[in-house]
């Protein structure tokens, strides 16, 4: 049995949709798991509504505590010897739980993937035979960061067993329990269909850009060394991927403090870049040197740096010579 875990919060109008298509799957062994997390709208009742006329609905309400504790949530309570997870304000393809359990049975795999409905991920291959190769195959080096997500995979409980979603880290967090999770496998199988309907969220703009939510940004940093901790299974490729990742949303966390004029944690931060050789990171080998040469040195020195290389580069378009 698949169990489907649903966290929702405040997603009233999208939540029948994406429930909707869960029931409508030609896989019929599955049961649904709906994590009210403290919605303040509509959502609760609806869940109940769905959940009374589905007897392979279960509905669980608890204090609003992210999406992170609503998913490990549902781990604790699945009865299914597979999970998957999807985002309430999504949807699915009627094919999506017979694609991905075919595929892992078919394989003997650890992990089926799909594509995004829409979207190509860019995997060349069906089988990935290691846990490097289904990390790469998950991080995608920035061209298909969608992969990186939970929601178009399918998971072993078995597998999973004490792993969790980090309740601390409020983005990144899936990226981070793909990457945990691979690790522990043989092998992954992609499903190169487009079966997973993801709607991109207006609120995640803002959320990356207001000065007043830097605390919460700031833990996408935190995803991404906790994935450098043990490098012992990842590509070369991949551990360069990563450092330098980590070293640009130290940078991106720089500038949505100084927007919100946040000199305390300006500081912090560049004195993060200072230290980064102590994590085994060489900023003269990223992919900006110069930047975090600067930056290591100061918001001063680096707010200097920035303006004039801000200003460098528009001599440079008006002369028309980049």
């Amino acid at each position: 049995m698949i169990s489907v875990i649903i966290p929702a919060y405040n997603v009233a109008p999208l939540l029948e949709r994406c429930y909707q298509s869960i029931q409508t799957q030609t896989y019929k062994d599955f049961e649904v798991i709906l994590i009210d997390d403290g919605s303040t709208d509509q959502t609760p009742e609806i869940c109940e509504e769905l959940a009374k006329n589905n007897a392979n609905t279960r509905v669980v309400h608890q204090k609003n505590s992210g999406v992170s504790a609503a998913r490990n949530k549902g781990i604790e309570i699945a009865s299914g010897d597979y999970l998957c997870f999807i985002d309430s304000d999504d949807y699915v393809e009627p094919e999506y739980l017979q694609s991905l359990y075919h595929a892992i049975e078919s394989a003997d795999a650890d992990l089926a993937e799909c594509d995004q409905f829409g979207k190509n991920m860019l995997i060349k291959e069906d089988v990935m035979d290691s846990p490097s190769k289904i990390i790469d195959a998950v991080l995608g080096y920035g061209k298909r960061e969608n992969n990186q997500a939970v929601w178009n995979k399918l998971f072993k409980k078995a597998i999973i067993r004490d792993l969790r979603f980090p309740v601390d880290i409020f983005l990144g967090e899936d990226t981070l329990f793909c990457v945990e999770y691979a690790k522990r496998c043989k092998k992954g199988v992609h499903v190169h269909k487009g079966l997973y309907h993801y709607e991109e969220p207006t609120a995640s703009i803002a959320y990356r850009s207001d000065p007043k939510l830097l605390k919460k940004y700031l833990t996408y940093i935190e995803s991404r060394r906790r994935m450098l901790k043990d490098i012992s299974m990842l590509s070369v490729t991949t551990v360069r991927y990563l450092r330098n990742s980590y070293l640009k949303s130290i940078k991106d966390s720089y500038f949505i403090a100084r927007a919100g004029r946040q000199w305390k944690t300006q500081l912090e931060l560049c004195s993060l870049i200072a230290s980064v050789r102590s994590e085994g990171i060489n900023i003269y080998r990223s992919d900006s040197p110069f930047t975090y040469f600067f930056m290591a040195k100061g918001p001063k020195v680096f707010d200097l740096w920035m303006l004039l290389y801000a200003k460098y580069n528009g001599l440079l378009q008006r002369l028309n010579i980049r």
